[in-house]
């Protein structure tokens, strides 16, 4: 069934019922929780891609008759049509599309919804789905979000002996399944001429891979005003790409920036979309100088944090910017926001992301209540950094930036700071450990 409708699948071959009942979520959870973490897993390969998303629990039902009886959260009275106020797991618009289709089909199999199996207990898997959301919260994201926005719909399907082992009842109740998935789909994507909504989660991802020599910082910030997504790609020659997008709410950022999704422990970044290139990291210091610079290029980012400690972890993957190609592999860091409101007393704001050849790695930050725990050394301009000696926990550690962006940005009313960030050489002058990194330090402009 699975390959004929070109589906994602996962089997139980192995674990007796008797044993362990895949169907009851009390099981599930005591028994068998890789269950639910695979299916999870398997649901965000497909949101990440797709708009909606269809669940079939296939069951066995020891009749000798072709019988499929179709369990949706609630038994239907004959010639009854569902409506969004049932506490059902599939919509209107699914049971119309594809359980009518089939029900009416006058095929050898003989169709039925709940009349053995409506899947209404509060104990069956199915349960999770319910279209009114009250179940949600049981699963974990982004399946759950998908669930509680109605974009899941879930059917249990009880089938008859010979509709489950081979032969040419089981061949034709295959083909029709198929077909009327096929038609349902058909349906749905005529309203795909647009974009399909993303479900975007705020969260961050910046790495600095010294092989490749290719920097990138990645965010999604949501606020009560406003949501803002910014992808920026430092290369070694000094170049920049740069992606930015805001939007009232994180449900309206759109698909064409970075889209964040969590799979179990590891954090995903996708990205299809335009960037503007430019030639130099400070021309954003001027923003109407940076894009009177800059051209526009395609790109694609495929990046998986796998986590670690720290919020850090290894990233593998690829960034392409405009048909330049580079392979990732490196440490990662998926800090949340750095820093909350400026201290009306601050000046600077500074943070480092180290990740040292042992494998170790370290977020070092400037903390409110001591301000003297780095010395900066400053270009001529007063802003840049040349270099940042840390002083934390008795270590002695020096940053050396190797490369840059430069923006100014605002920090409060009336208030504007010179913020640089790039790929930077950290040395442990305590314990002679070497590695890479990501700085970031900000100051307030003078007036």
């Amino acid at each position: 069934m699975a390959q004929q409708t070109d589906s994602s699948y996962l089997i139980n071959n192995s674990i007796d019922r008797n044993t362990v009942d895949l169907n009851r979520i009390t099981q599930v959870r005591q028994r068998a929780p890789q269950f639910l973490s695979q299916l999870t897993e398997m649901a965000g390969a497909i949101l990440a891609a797709h708009d909606r998303l269809k669940i079939v629990v296939v069951h066995g039902w020891n009749v000798n008759q072709s019988r499929c009886d179709f369990g949706i959260g609630a038994p239907l009275e004959k010639n009854t049509k569902p409506t969004a106020e049932m506490p059902l797991t599939i919509s209107p618009e699914f049971f119309e599309d594809f359980l009518v289709t089939l029900m009416a089909s006058g095929s050898e199999a003989h169709y039925s919804c709940g009349e053995r199996f409506p899947a209404r207990t509060r104990n069956n898997l199915l349960q999770l789905f319910r279209r009114d959301g009250t179940r949600a919260n049981e699963i974990p994201e982004p399946l759950s979000q998908a669930v509680t926005d109605g974009r899941c719909d879930a059917v249990q399907i009880e089938l008859g002996i010979p509709l489950r082992w081979p032969g040419p009842q089981r061949t034709a109740f295959v083909a029709e399944i198929a077909e009327a998935m096929s038609k349902s789909l058909k349906k749905n994507r005529k309203n795909e001429g647009r974009p399909a909504r993303t479900n975007h989660q705020a969260a961050s991802l910046q790495l600095y891979d010294e092989r490749a020599g290719i920097t990138l910082l990645a965010s999604i910030d949501s606020f009560a005003s406003a949501s803002f997504a910014r992808l920026a790609v430092i290369f070694c020659d000094g170049r920049v790409a740069l992606y930015t997008g805001e939007a009232k709410s994180l449900r309206k950022l759109g698909r064409d920036g970075p889209v964040f999704t969590q799979e179990g422990l590891d954090l995903i970044l996708s990205f299809r979309g335009t960037v503007l290139i430019s030639p130099s990291g400070d021309d954003y210091v001027d923003l109407e100088c940076a894009l009177a610079r800059s051209s526009l290029r395609n790109a694609a980012v495929d990046l998986r944090l796998r986590s670690g400690s720290n919020d850090s972890g290894s990233v593998l993957g690829a960034i392409d910017i405009g048909g330049e190609r580079f392979e990732v592999d490196c440490t990662g860091f998926a800090t949340p926001r750095q820093w909350g409101g400026w201290r009306r007393a601050s000046r600077t704001r500074w943070v480092a992301h180290a990740a040292f050849a042992d494998g170790s790695a370290r977020t070092l930050r400037n903390k409110p209540a001591d301000r003297s725990t780095a010395r900066v050394s400053l270009d001529r301009d007063g802003y840049t950094p040349h270099e940042l000696v840390i002083v934390e926990d008795g270590d002695r550690i020096v940053v050396t930036p190797l490369g840059r962006m430069s923006i100014a940005r605002p920090v409060g009313p009336g208030r504007r700071a010179r913020v640089t960030f790039g790929p930077a050489r950290i040395h442990n002058e305590n314990s002679g450990a070497i590695g890479t990194g990501i700085y970031e330090y900000a100051r307030l402009i003078d007036r």
